[in-house]
């Protein structure tokens, strides 16, 4: 009895060891996936979102073309900066880099400053009121008029996440699959968890054999992060295109964005916008 007693205990040893083996490694060859290459995102790439501008367009088709005279009236400015100047001039240049017309800044404000003191008890001429005493002494056809909302820039904190490699998703999701689907149809009674329901099974493979799902491991990276100090740049510009001719808002538009610095932001929402003036589309 006793050898018999023996061999039944070294039967069940090995076989512990085997089932023990067999997590670990896998049958007929299964292994738990190899973890996924990640990287920290750049401070750039979370911080720098393409410009999503609010546009009402009225007219179909390319607004400004070759042979129209464009005004580009001054924008305003926030409290204490000069972002108004800035971004109209900047502005300006763009409608030059596209072969446009663009009546000189300084003529229109000469011209608006003679005509502001000719109109007697008037603190400021409107848009529409600039529009025409501007189409009766020049031969200008659109005006743009515009103001900066948001003109800052500042030191700000940014979270830098880790994101997974592209190049290994796919891989650690097959293997993943695989490991799992042996894992819980395995049939090996003494790895203690033939008895468990699917669901108590994948707890243990998270809790115990440390093997996570794309979906989970994200979760989890989502926990960490670096953070970096950089000088953000908030700019917010709105503007709209005159007729000078029927006096009519052809276009208008709005925008914010952040950046690394103010010409860079200004710059992204001016070509977004003239993007829009210059589409097809309506």
């Amino acid at each position: 009895m006793s050898r018999v007693f023996a061999i039944i205990i070294m039967l069940l040893v090995g076989t512990v060891m085997v089932s023990c083996a067999a997590s670990a490694t896998g049958l007929a060859g299964e292994k738990p996936p190899v973890l996924p290459r990640v990287f920290y995102q750049d401070a750039k790439s979370v911080l720098i979102q393409p410009v999503k501008a609010r546009v009402v367009k009225i007219r179909a088709g390319s607004i400004f073309s070759e042979g129209l005279r464009i005004a580009v009236i001054r924008f305003g400015s926030p409290e204490k900066t000069q972002g108004g100047v800035l971004v109209s001039d900047m502005f300006a240049t763009q409608l030059r880099q596209q072969k446009l017309q663009v009546f000189e800044r300084d003529r229109v404000d000469r011209i608006l400053g003679e005509q502001q003191l000719a109109i007697e008890g008037k603190v400021a001429l409107t848009d529409l009121e600039i529009a025409q005493a501007l189409g009766q002494l020049e031969s200008i056809d659109y005006m743009v008029f515009g103001a900066v909302t948001l003109y800052k820039s500042e030191p700000q904190s940014i979270y830098l996440p880790i994101k997974i490699l592209n190049d290994d998703r796919p891989r650690y999701i097959e293997q993943y699959i695989k490991y799992r689907n042996w894992y819980l149809k395995g049939w090996f009674p003494f790895r203690f968890t033939y008895f468990l329901s699917d669901d108590e099974k994948l707890k243990r493979l998270r809790g115990l054999d440390d093997v996570w799902s794309l979906e989970d491991l994200e979760n989890e990276y989502r926990k960490i992060s670096k953070l970096e100090f950089r000088v953000i740049a908030t700019v917010g510009i709105s503007a709209k295109v005159v007729d000078v001719k029927t006096g009519e808002i052809v276009w208008s538009g709005q925008a914010e964005t952040n950046d690394f610095t103010l010409v860079d932001g200004s710059r992204r929402i001016l070509e977004e916008f003239l993007l829009s003036i210059q589409s097809s589309s309506n």
